[in-house]
């Protein structure tokens, strides 16, 4: 007697979103998400689509409309980013920074294995 296993539930794909928020935003239009700006950009925020308390946090860390953040280094695995703005550092998860969207200001790709700081 052997044991029989069968998949009854599909994996559906279609119809949504990239993981970790890698949206086109249609509120904010000609600009991008936070994560998937790559190390060494600078950018400037151009909305926040957090609500309640992830959007009210990322505000009062400095992500508000006109500020300047630039993408310091990714974790080995991407997830947290680390950006600065305002002055410091401040690392966020993919999701929180997908809530953030900007437009970049200067691109300057550099490899992910550097690791000091501008």
């Amino acid at each position: 007697m052997g044991f029989r296993f069968r998949f009854r539930h599909r994996i559906r794909t279609r119809g949504r979103g990239r993981r970790h928020g890698g949206h086109i935003s249609e509120r904010y239009p000609g600009s991008i998400p936070l994560n998937l700006v790559p190390p060494g950009s600078v950018v400037r925020v151009y909305g926040l689509e957090g609500r309640g308390r992830i959007g009210r946090r990322l505000s009062e860390m400095g992500f508000i409309p006109g500020t300047e953040v630039r993408v310091i280094r990714r974790a080995p695995l991407a997830d947290p980013i680390e950006y600065q703005l305002r002055g410091y550092l401040v690392s966020l998860r993919r999701e929180e920074a997908a809530m953030v969207f900007v437009q970049i200001v200067e691109k300057f790709p550099i490899s992910d294995n550097e690791s000091d700081v501008p």
